[in-house]
């Protein structure tokens, strides 16, 4: 009979070592995905950095080996890469900037006279 009982009595206790051991293993992972969420968001503008600039190399590069075989060294590559960029960069903004300057004008000017008009 003792012995029956102390049976029982050793799985009660690996049941509960199994329940604890089993919790234990599920806050773990959770305390973990909640600290690389939390390691993600302080990292976020050195990641999005990161990221923008192996996106700028991978655009990059094969412009420079195209430059490289015609005898441009990278130094001269990057700068006239860079400096082509900033043109179409500024062009664009050089003629996108009125256009919005425009519809601006023109959005208030109907919002002023809608409103006194009513």
């Amino acid at each position: 009979m003792k012995i029956i009982l102390l049976n029982q009595y050793m799985e009660t206790q690996e049941i509960k070592h199994d329940i604890y051991q089993e919790f234990f293993l599920k806050f773990l992972m959770v305390l973990g995905i909640l600290g690389a969420i939390f390691l993600l968001y302080k990292l976020s503008s050195v990641l999005f950095l990161l990221i923008f600039s192996l996106f700028l190399s991978v655009l990059i590069s094969p412009i420079l080996n195209t430059l490289n075989r015609f005898k441009v060294g990278d130094l001269i590559g990057i700068i006239l890469v860079f400096l082509f960029l900033l043109l179409i960069i500024f062009l664009l903004l050089f003629s996108v900037i009125p256009l919005v300057v425009k519809q601006f004008v023109s959005v208030f000017a109907t919002l002023s006279n809608t409103i006194s008009q009513w």
